[in-house]
């Protein structure tokens, strides 16, 4: 079970190595409809970070050669869909620089209609809310 310190290490882990986002994926039966998926990744060397991550927090947890940085190996773990969005309700009080994304995306996710066929309106919802993280994550650039 997870505490307050291990929350604050988590928000740190995010906003310094971490990525937040909303990303479109086409349905791959279809090829036509498009759905948005919340995920919180981290991708860094340190192999026992990302580890303790999925350990503490559920996920995923893999590692995969990064090109252009020779024979280091990156370790990532990604957490996806509500379980990304409950991760960051827990370490929303103790984020810096990504709290203002993980607010965006806490809203995504909650907004979300959960099962059943989406009408238009749910579909551009969720296009605003994307676009409005993609946004904010090029403005802390």
């Amino acid at each position: 079970m997870a505490n307050g310190l291990d929350f604050a290490y988590a928000a740190g882990l995010i906003d310094g190595e971490g990525c937040i986002g909303v990303y479109n994926q086409t349905c791959p039966t279809t090829k036509t409809k498009t759905r948005y998926s919340l995920s919180v990744r981290i991708q860094m060397s340190d192999w026992e970070a990302v580890l303790w991550m999925e350990n503490t927090f559920g996920g995923c947890y893999r590692s995969h050669p990064q090109l252009g940085y020779g024979t280091r190996i990156m370790y990532e773990w990604v957490l996806s869909s509500k379980m990304a969005g409950e991760f960051l309700k827990q370490i929303l009080p103790y984020l810096k620089n990504k709290k203002r994304q993980a607010e965006l995306a806490i809203l995504f996710q909650d907004k979300r209609k959960k099962g059943g066929r989406k009408n238009n309106a749910v579909r551009e919802a969720e296009q605003i809310l994307a676009d409005a993280i993609k946004r904010e994550k090029r403005r802390l650039i």
